[in-house]
């Protein structure tokens, strides 16, 4: 049996988001979007080794984490 998750792993580092905190107004009730509710985020990530790994230890080759809770922000 064939796991991706595996295949991924041997090609990708794995990085995490974790306990990401939003106040989302939500709900479909009206009462439910009267308050802002906490909404917790948990991403998982795979990203090419190839496009991870730092060549010449410069900042600029580290993946910018603030990424993933751009994208969540402009989600929600």
């Amino acid at each position: 049996m064939h796991d991706p998750l595996f295949a991924l792993a041997l090609k990708c580092r794995r990085l995490f988001l974790r306990n990401h905190v939003v106040l989302m107004h939500i709900g479909a009730h009206a009462f439910e979007k009267v308050a802002a509710q906490r909404v917790v985020f948990n991403v998982e990530l795979y990203v090419p080794l190839a496009r991870t790994t730092p060549q010449q230890d410069q900042l600029s080759e580290v993946l910018d984490y603030d990424m993933v809770r751009d994208v969540i922000a402009r989600h929600v």
